[in-house]
């Protein structure tokens, strides 16, 4: 069998990848799209929840916990009415459509927001959220923008706790700095004022699916053709390799290369601290470590 290892984001701290989210890298503002046409797009959001608060109490959102199925009902028949009113008022600028509108405020009040759909893109894999009006997905290395980012930093906040309760363990009163475990191997790693002046950040880094080969490697660049054949020989060998490398270096890539190159028969038993690799071998088995010394001992 294969044995290897690996120092990917599951064993950085917190700090790391949130200070990666500030200065993403090929950052491309034009990808925004016009700044006058995306605040009037924002404004519109928040004034839209403003209308809503007006005849329902949200704070009763604000701890994250799910609302139940008639304040829920509620919101959404009170999101349509207000909006409709905004369009017909002329509130709205016209390429602005009253139903996309409310489904947006929607999202933020009883979802995620604009984390919403991008939890479910198969082809984003880390979300960072710098302030509530920049968000940002990553499609592998590249950074892009999203149209609408949250309306406020108060409704950050809320995501947050909504993500924490998600994770199985409620945001404590003096955490400022929070990591969790999302369903599905997600991570979250979150900043809280006061300790960012800026507002909150967010960074949520997907389970990565290790299906590259050695010969999608050479292909790209990453590594040549003399070393594709050094490592398959390898793997042939059951040879014990060590891959390790910082965030984005391309370790996961590259132990998903070497796991096929074994046989199809083969068994491949991964330890893990997160469910942050997917690997597409018939017969894998992957083991969480736990996040202390005696979980590890005994996953192993």
């Amino acid at each position: 069998a294969l044995a290897g290892g690996t120092m990917a984001s599951s064993s950085t701290p917190p700090s790391a990848p949130v200070r990666r989210a500030m200065l993403p890298s090929g950052f491309d503002a034009q990808d925004a799209g016009p700044p006058s046409q995306v605040a009037a797009h924002r404004a519109a959001l928040a004034a839209l929840i403003d209308r809503v608060a007006e005849s329902v109490d949200l704070r009763v959102l604000d701890d994250g916990a799910a609302s139940d199925a008639g304040l829920s009902a509620r919101i959404d028949q009170l999101l349509r009415e207000r909006s409709l009113a905004m369009k017909a008022q002329g509130e709205l600028r016209p390429e602005l459509d009253a139903d996309t509108l409310a489904g947006e405020a929607r999202r933020e009040l009883l979802e995620y927001g604009p984390l919403t759909a991008l939890f479910d893109d198969e082809d984003v894999s880390e979300i960072q959220v710098m302030r509530n009006d920049y968000v940002v997905a990553m499609h592998g290395r590249r950074p892009v923008p999203t149209e609408l980012g949250f309306s406020s930093e108060h409704a950050v906040s809320r995501v947050i706790r909504r993500l924490c309760l998600r994770a199985g363990r409620p945001l404590g009163d003096n955490e400022t700095f929070v990591e969790r475990r999302l369903p599905r191997g997600a991570r979250l790693f979150a900043v809280i004022p006061p300790t960012l002046e800026q507002g909150h950040m967010i960074v949520v880094r997907k389970p990565q699916r290790a299906d590259l080969t050695l010969e999608d490697l050479v292909r790209s660049g990453t590594i040549s053709r003399a070393m594709a054949g050094f490592f398959a020989q390898c793997v042939e060998a059951r040879a014990n390799i060590l891959v390790t490398g910082s965030v984005g270096a391309g370790a996961t890539s590259l132990i998903g290369a070497l796991a096929a190159a074994g046989s199809t028969d083969d068994r491949v038993v991964v330890l893990q601290e997160d469910d942050e690799l997917i690997f597409n071998q018939p017969h894998t088995v992957s083991i969480l470590l736990g996040d202390t010394a005696e979980e590890g001992a005994r996953a192993v």
